[in-house]
């Protein structure tokens, strides 16, 4: 078709009309999002599974505030709250169990596709994926992902680009654990993946800049600041750099190095075989030859240098030099026979010197052990000190690895102390700053007590334990509520000799930095209140402050011109301070808690009367201890209402009260309509009663209709007898933030869904356009209606494009990985 001058307009915009038609499917180039923006997700919108900051909108262009998020699925029960920006990362499991959501507000409901993030990284050698590369070899990393996804703005499955691209990193780990950031001059960090989902983002690698040959480990990893808060590593892939292998003539000479494997400075034995008397070379043919140093087997320099030795073998065929490296890195040394002039190579490994000290822990009381350990990758033993004291030295080391026990600090003064360790032979202890070093603290051991419970009923049971780090044995006081005077409940069981039924003593030993009493029973005679429980350990000198006593009852009573057993609590307490802590230079401990002693009892809560066939639940508190048994029954006021079948419940401890509690449960099935009598007991003779009454349950409305015979007017009359019964008062439903109500939205009348907008809009536009195109050609006499068919032609391949687009978006998304 020939175009005129004339036509030239009209030709523009055909053309036009033609790249829209074309550049409706088109995916952004960039379609990444920082998480502070966030992103917004219209009717039929794509989430990638981890985007931290999703906010929806309804066809009406309106944010939903809050809502839950359900799985379009029948068999697939996911139901998720939201109450603002949705973050997807705290959903990954639920979401990943479909794709498709519905999403619903209080302003309207759309469909969101959720989906998990590709992060495939694939290894090539000519377009083939291989998991072995020859060093020197072309090969290309390659991303495979559908982060493109992520954008600022998607509805009706149009995806709006970011401003921003979407960054993935190769995360590319050499044989030794280390993570590459490039390779050569090819930077694996900030790599744009905002591609159209039909294409990958590849690198080119020229393996002869990886100077380490094994085993590589590939992965991707998401750049979260432009990819919507995305922070995921896909699956790795592995390939092993290899050196090339050849086909050679035979070899006259082999080469070993023992170890293959050492340490900065340290010595390299290698050996090389051939034939008797025969000239020999070595030379450092991979890594920094300035860095090797070649002597004989004795230290000697003379046949030998930097970089290169030179000598002949024995009767034997036997060449040896020792080599020291000076700095890290991987080393290849070859050896050369000069008689067939054949060669053979050993690869070293040199690393750095390390060692590593440390502690069980880094506070200790005073008294305890002291256990230090360590490790380093050079030496055969260490000389270890404290505070520049030597504590041992020549302790092997084993494997790799040494340990020691400090036992010795019950004569040190609280304070911090220096571990340090020397590895020799690298290292002189008189000379040189140690390898490694820890510091620990001794303080003095503190002495915590405490009862098994806050209180105890008479007739019932406690325990006294506490903790005393590094003492061995602890001196136990109870102090009456009445004082020395008193009478206490421990005299029957452990007896006193201070003349004060009030106070009781026993000493029991501590086992490591524990200590417990037997079950102690509170007797029925002894006083209620609140008694005071004291633990004492007179320290490393054996002797209560300076009293010069080793027993307590003798220290705290001697000097005093009036007994004890008329002096109160607190005065009691004030004497055993006085001989014991607060004397001077001591370093005595004391550990102090209390418990009360109470009548027993017990309550019953409460009861509302309930409707036959329901429930009943009793609770009740009680200072009773734990696993009591109590007795609840349930007993008919007259003899219309027989009993229940009792039960015996035990006592369980409650966080939430200050006492104890228990709880029963009776079900009412068989029971009759009446007032019944609820009764705790302990068995001890503690009671307590309630009462509920037992009614008729509610019956369901029942309507009853009756047609009358027809009147003489000829009218039916219809005539309904309705029973309803008092309607049970019930409890609205509460509604918080993090659990919106489900409510319907309301159609706007005559709104029309985006996507019919869209639609219709491209069809005007392509009947306007075909009207002026139709007019042009006709001024200009040509074929009008011709330009019109291709006018039309084109607007519904554009159209026709963009709803298979619709069809097939989720299947895209989710494509399966191309090879």
């Amino acid at each position: 078709m020939i175009i005129c001058k004339e036509g030239v307009a009209r030709f523009m915009i055909v053309v036009l009309l033609a790249v829209l038609a074309l550049g409706v499917s088109a995916a952004p180039v960039h379609a990444g999002v920082s998480p502070d923006e966030g992103k917004f997700v219209g009717n039929n919108g794509a989430v990638i599974i981890g985007e931290t900051n999703v906010n929806f909108f309804n066809e009406s262009w309106e944010i939903i505030p809050y809502g839950t998020i359900r799985s379009r699925k029948t068999d697939i029960s996911v139901a998720i709250t939201f109450n603002g920006p949705f973050d997807s990362s705290a959903y990954e499991e639920e979401l990943s169990k479909t794709d498709e959501y519905e999403v619903k507000g209080p302003n309207g409901n759309i469909t969101v596709y959720f989906f998990a993030p590709t992060l495939d990284a694939e290894v090539k050698v000519d377009a083939v994926e291989v998991t072995k590369v020859i060093q020197g070899d072309i090969i290309s990393f390659t991303a495979d992902t559908n982060l493109w996804i992520i954008s600022n703005l998607t509805f009706d499955f149009f995806i709006f680009p970011g401003p921003l691209p979407n960054y993935v990193t190769y995360k590319l780990i050499d044989p030794n654990g280390l993570q590459r950031s490039r390779v050569g001059n090819v930077s694996l960090r900030n790599i744009d993946v905002g591609f159209d989902y039909l294409g990958k983002k590849t690198l080119i690698i020229n393996t002869a800049d990886l100077d380490e040959l094994g085993s590589y480990k590939l992965s991707l990893t998401t750049d979260p600041e432009t990819n919507n808060g995305l922070d995921k590593e896909g699956k790795p892939v592995s390939f092993e750099l290899v050196r090339v292998v050849k086909e050679e003539a035979p070899t006259y000479i082999t080469i070993e190095a023992e170890p293959e494997k050492q340490t900065v400075h340290e010595k390299v034995i290698i050996t090389a075989i051939t034939t008797p008397n025969t000239n020999i070379t070595l030379n450092v043919t991979s890594g920094n030859e300035i860095n090797v140093l070649f002597k004989d087997d004795r230290g000697d320099v003379s046949k030998g240098g930097i970089g290169s030795a030179f000598g002949k073998s024995d009767k034997n065929g036997v060449f040896k030099a020792a080599v020291y490296f000076s700095d890290t890195g991987s080393y290849e040394i070859t050896a050369n026979e000069l008689k067939y002039n054949t060669y053979d190579s050993v690869i070293v490994k040199i690393v750095g010197f390390t060692s590593e000290l440390k502690t069980d822990k880094s506070v200790y009381h005073i008294g305890e052990d002291v256990e230090i350990s360590g490790s380093t990758n050079g030496g055969t033993d260490v000389t270890i000190k404290i505070d520049d004291e030597v504590i041992t030295e020549g302790l092997p080391v084993t494997g790799d690895t040494f340990s020691y026990t400090w036992g010795k600090t019950e004569d040190k003064a609280p304070g911090s102390y220096k571990i340090a360790v020397w590895v020799l032979p690298q290292s002189d202890p008189e000379r040189d700053l140690p390898d490694a070093w820890t510091t620990i603290v001794l303080i003095r051991g503190g002495l915590f007590v405490e009862t098994s419970a806050d209180f105890v009923a008479k007739g019932d049971d406690f325990k006294i334990t506490g903790t005393a780090p590094g003492r061995d044995r602890v001196d136990i006081l109870t102090i009456a509520p009445k004082g020395g005077g008193g009478e206490g409940f421990l005299a029957k069981y452990w007896g006193n000799a201070l003349d004060a039924p009030g106070i009781t003593y026993s000493s029991y030993s501590v086992e490591n930095d524990e200590f417990e009493t037997e079950k102690i029973k509170v007797a029925e005679d002894v006083d209620t209140g609140t008694y005071l429980i004291l633990a004492l350990n007179y320290g490393r000198d054996g002797e209560w402050g300076t009293s010069r006593e080793s027993n307590l009852l003798r220290a705290i009573s001697n000097d005093y011109t009036t007994p004890l057993g008329v002096k109160t609590t607190d005065q009691i307490l004030a004497i055993v301070k006085d001989r014991t802590i607060d004397a001077p230079g001591t370093d005595d401990l004391l550990g102090l808690t209390t418990i009360k002693v109470e009548q027993g009892f017990v309550t019953v809560d409460a009861l509302a009367d309930v409707p036959l066939g329901s429930d009943i639940k009793v609770t009740g508190t009680t200072n009773r201890q734990e696993d009591t048994a109590i007795i609840v029954t349930v007993e008919g006021m007259d003899e219309r209402t027989p009993s229940l079948k009792p039960q015996i419940e035990e006592v369980d401890t409650n966080d939430k009260i200050y006492y104890n509690s228990f709880e029963a449960t009776f079900a009412t099935k068989s029971a009759n309509l009446g007032e019944y009598i609820v009764t705790v007991d302990d068995g001890d003779g503690h009671t307590a009663s309630t009462t509920l009454s037992i009614l008729q349950a509610v019956e369901p409305a029942v309507n009853v209709s009756a047609t009358r015979p027809l009147t003489s007017g000829g009218a039916e009359v219809n005539e309904s007898v309705a029973e309803t019964p008092v309607p049970t008062p019930t409890m609205q439903p509460t509604i918080t933030p993090s659990e919106p109500p489900a409510m319907e939205s309301t159609p706007v009348p005559g709104f029309l869904s985006l996507g019919i907008v869209l639609m219709i809009l491209w069809l005007v536009i392509a009947i306007i356009i075909a009207v002026w195109v139709y007019r042009d050609a006709t001024e200009h006499g040509q074929n009008g209606v011709l330009w019109v068919i291709i006018v039309l032609i084109l607007s519904v391949v554009g159209l026709l494009i963009w709803l298979v687009k619709r069809k097939s978006f989720g299947q895209l998304a989710r494509r399966p990985k191309m090879k």
